[in-house]
């Protein structure tokens, strides 16, 4: 059973909007040996020129060699456009996209 930082998830235990990324992160923590590390919820910021970018990365996963994998979770259906992989959140009237290489690039 591998370890899972932070060690408490009853926060997404209760929350239907991270149903999935808890499915993904038991099957982790249940699947993966004991000596490899889960970091889940993992926030990051960088100050670039006068401006801070802020994001989010779902699961790193280190493994005992200290190789990492960096894993961006989407729910759902993903769309082509153009050489783009892109998630589209919200309902028709208010769409975003974000786009998948740009998410990890950045993380």
């Amino acid at each position: 059973m591998a370890t899972l930082i932070p060690t408490d998830i009853s926060g997404l235990t209760n929350s239907r909007e991270h149903k999935y990324e808890l499915e993904i992160l038991i099957y982790l923590r249940d699947n993966l040996p004991r000596e490899w590390t889960v970091f889940h919820s993992v926030h990051w910021s960088v100050r670039r020129g006068d401006r801070n970018r802020f994001g989010e990365i779902d699961f790193v996963v280190v493994a005992p060699s200290g190789k990492v994998v960096v894993i961006e979770q989407k729910n759902g259906a993903l769309c082509e456009r153009g050489d783009r992989l892109v998630k589209i959140y919200g309902s028709s009237g208010y769409e975003q996209e974000k786009d998948v290489h740009q998410q990890i690039a950045a993380s």
